[in-house]
């Protein structure tokens, strides 16, 4: 019974500690938000009388940035992200004044030091606050860490480069890391949306220096972006050994909507890859050219499900696809039936 009630002692008391850290925890948290809170409120004023003045150097009130800052990590990093929350547009605007302004409280010096950090965490923090402040005079140290093994440190130097728009060190990189580091393939696109230069300039530097990974990514991204004038390198690629390379070919094509280009991916509903075949059929919607249209009538009988389905798809969503819909419903071929009306059947 003793025993018993000593342990009932030594738990219970378990749990008071552990509740105390608890409250400890969280009230060392809200305090530290607040004081967060308090901190950036002082920033942001002063960053608006600084901003907000005729942008003169001596505007730059460096004793009390050093009263503020201590020299603290954590400060210049608030202070960054307080800059950064400015926006692109206003960072421009006041570009010479606010590098004055980096170097004379020392923003620079404090990245310096977190790019040549041991620590790779540390690495990609300078390289994101880099991006986010449009600091281009780092470019030696980016082309420095683009050869790193981390991933996180790669991501990070790419999206910082993208966003100072330096076409030739991005171009360099992403050829150089695209086929040694795991990125993934939303990553790249990532990065490629967030490059401020001319994207058609970064597709044709590129390009031809690429695997077929980054080629099929770089495709994919000029088609989101609806670069024109690309039509030549979709159609060069379609008879790539690599399927993906080929699909993302077919996908930016269709996406042109050319009855010019149809030829080519009716074409593609022949190749022995049914993912090809697939994205051909898919790629055709909206087309009522007779020859577009009766090819998608061949390939509602795909031995592959996902090619039927796609050409049934879009047969039906054509202008001039249902006289074509009726004769296969009215067919003998039971899968191209199907495929029509299970179609047909989704959509009501």
């Amino acid at each position: 019974m003793r025993e018993a009630f000593i342990l009932l002692w030594i738990s219970s008391g378990l749990v008071m500690v552990f509740f105390i850290a608890i409250v400890l925890m969280w009230m060392s948290a809200h305090h530290r938000m607040k004081k967060e809170q308090q901190l950036s409120a002082v920033f942001e004023q002063e960053l608006n009388e600084l901003l907000n003045g005729k942008g003169r150097e001596s505007r730059i009130r460096t004793g009390e940035w050093s009263r503020l800052l201590r020299g603290k990590a954590f400060r210049y990093e608030l202070l960054i992200s307080c800059l950064a929350r400015r926006g692109e547009d206003e960072l421009y605007k006041h570009q010479e004044l606010l590098y004055t302004f980096y170097d004379k409280v020392g923003i620079i010096d404090f990245l310096e030091r977190r790019l040549h950090s041991n620590q790779e965490h540390l690495q990609a923090l300078a390289c994101q606050y880099i991006g986010d402040l449009r600091l281009k005079s780092f470019g030696d140290e980016m082309s420095r860490l683009s050869s790193s093994k981390s991933n996180h440190v790669v991501y990070h130097v790419l999206l910082a480069l993208a966003k100072l728009g330096d076409l030739e060190r991005l171009s360099g990189t992403l050829v150089k890391q695209s086929s040694t580091l795991s990125l993934s393939f939303r990553t790249l696109l990532e990065v490629l949306s967030e490059f401020k230069g001319s994207k058609r300039d970064l597709f044709k530097l590129t390009l031809d220096q690429s695997d077929d990974y980054l080629k099929s990514i770089l495709i994919k991204s000029a088609a989101d972006e609806q670069l024109e004038g690309l039509e030549e390198y979709y159609l060069e690629h379609l008879n790539s050994s690599n399927i993906n390379l080929r699909i993302a070919c077919i996908r930016a094509l269709g996406g042109w909507k050319d009855s010019s280009i149809e030829p080519e991916l009716v074409r593609q509903l022949e190749d022995p890859a049914w993912e090809v075949r697939a994205a051909a059929a898919k790629s055709l919607e909206g087309t009522r050219t007779r020859a577009s249209l009766q090819a998608l009538v061949q390939a509602t009988g795909d031995p592959e499900w996902w090619v039927r389905h796609n050409a049934a798809k879009t047969l039906a969503a054509s202008p001039d696809g249902e006289e074509y819909v009726r004769r296969i419903i009215n067919g003998e071929d039971q899968f191209a039936r199907e495929a029509v009306i299970g179609v047909m059947e989704i959509s009501v």
